[in-house]
């Protein structure tokens, strides 16, 4: 039996490509994989939705609304026994209000192994971000919802770092000389591109890097 991938996506908007992102784009990339998995889109309550009234990307009430319309629609799939053990639940966007709640049931109704994915746009780690005023709550969230996530996609190779630095060297106090970061590589083509990146980051964030050490991918570069 496939396993099911339900797809939290993100409300339409006139002034933003959300509407294509949940309702096209998205939907055709799973489906390329319709083999393995059942794609399943969770829809949302977006009848007053038309643009961002308040917000920077999307609307500071709209978002709200949306999401936790999704919730309560997956809530009810639970409460009838169509979400089971090893599904995928992928959230198109990392602020999801309303999605503990999901994590609360699946605990009670004994679901276990469901693997969570997010999107990760920027949040409160990245300084040049909206949220990042909000920092003082939100990342107590953003640590609590990583400590359930199967993964974590984003939007760049350097929000990468910034996640290594919020979730890990800042709360552990870890002293920067002990930071040591190297390449890695899933093909050789990659060596002189990671290994500039690796030593760019170094001098940004004072962490060590390595240029020599790559940690490849043995599966892809050697077949083994």
């Amino acid at each position: 039996m496939k396993r099911k991938l339900f797809y939290f996506g993100l409300e339409s908007l006139a002034s933003r490509y959300t509407g294509q992102l949940t309702n096209e784009w998205a939907p055709a990339a799973f489906n390329n994989f319709s083999d393995q998995i059942e794609f399943v889109n969770i829809p949302g309550d977006d009848k007053e939705h038309g643009d961002v009234a308040v917000g920077m990307v999307l609307d500071a009430v709209g978002r709200g609304i949306y999401s936790m319309s999704q919730v309560q629609y997956f809530l009810n799939l639970i409460r009838k026994g169509e979400v089971k053990e090893n599904d995928i639940v992928y959230f198109a966007d990392y602020w999801t209000p309303g999605l503990e709640s999901i994590f609360y049931a699946l605990d009670l109704y004994k679901i276990k192994n469901v693997k969570f994915y997010v999107r990760n746009w920027a949040q409160s780690m990245d300084e040049y971000d909206f949220t990042y005023q909000m920092r003082d709550w939100m990342r107590w969230y953003e640590l609590g919802l990583d400590s359930k996530l199967s993964g974590v996609f984003c939007g760049s190779t350097e929000q990468d770092v910034q996640e290594v630095f919020n979730d890990f060297v800042k709360p552990f106090n870890m002293p920067l000389p002990y930071v040591i970061c190297m390449p890695g590589l899933d093909s050789q083509d990659d060596y002189f591109e990671r290994t500039r990146f690796v030593l760019e980051m170094a001098k940004k964030y004072k962490f060590v890097g390595l240029s020599r050490m790559h940690v490849a991918a043995w599966d892809k570069t050697t077949g083994v």
